[in-house]
């Protein structure tokens, strides 16, 4: 049953967190990287994979605050896929993560119907 398993997880780590206050924010945070699709671990691998970088844009993370640092991950599947920039993991959120709207999106960039006038 994976809500029971879910409950024992969740008690045993808010009884961690009563025992150890200044450790809960590591926990929170590896916690919701559960919930996007990370394992233990495999943040931090993608940050090096990625040079602590965008992996669209390359915006270079120490030179933007963490809040816009976002672990990026699949909706269809649940699973992973890397670390964006806040704006780009905006952008493909609002494209629906479906790359012939991104498609379509370089084509209006590219040919802009205004400029066929």
């Amino acid at each position: 049953m994976p809500s029971l398993d879910r409950a024992v997880r969740r008690a045993t780590e808010k009884r961690y967190i009563q025992r150890h206050p200044d450790k809960r924010k590591v926990i929170k945070k590896d916690a919701k990287l559960r919930a996007l699709g990370f394992a233990k671990g495999e943040y931090q691998e993608a940050l090096l994979l990625q040079g602590n970088r965008c992996a669209i844009c390359a915006v270079d993370f120490a030179s933007i605050s963490s809040r816009q640092v976002c672990a990026d991950h699949d909706h269809a599947t649940g699973q992973a896929r890397g670390v964006l920039c806040n704006n780009c993991n905006t952008a493909i959120g609002m494209l629906k993560d479906s790359p012939e709207r991104l498609l379509a999106a370089v084509r209006y960039l590219e040919h802009p119907p205004l400029s066929l006038v």
